[in-house]
């Protein structure tokens, strides 16, 4: 989070964190391809 005067905005924030947990559950699937019960 930017503090006052940062240049993101709260939907670029939104957005990045969306992207961000995207990319990170995208990662999780390609580690442990679907049907796998090993949680790491």
């Amino acid at each position: 989070m930017t503090g006052p005067g940062g240049t993101r905005t709260e939907r670029e924030t939104e957005w990045a964190d969306s992207r961000e947990r995207l990319c990170s559950v995208v990662g999780m699937e390609r580690r442990y391809p679907a049907g796998s019960n090993d949680p790491g």
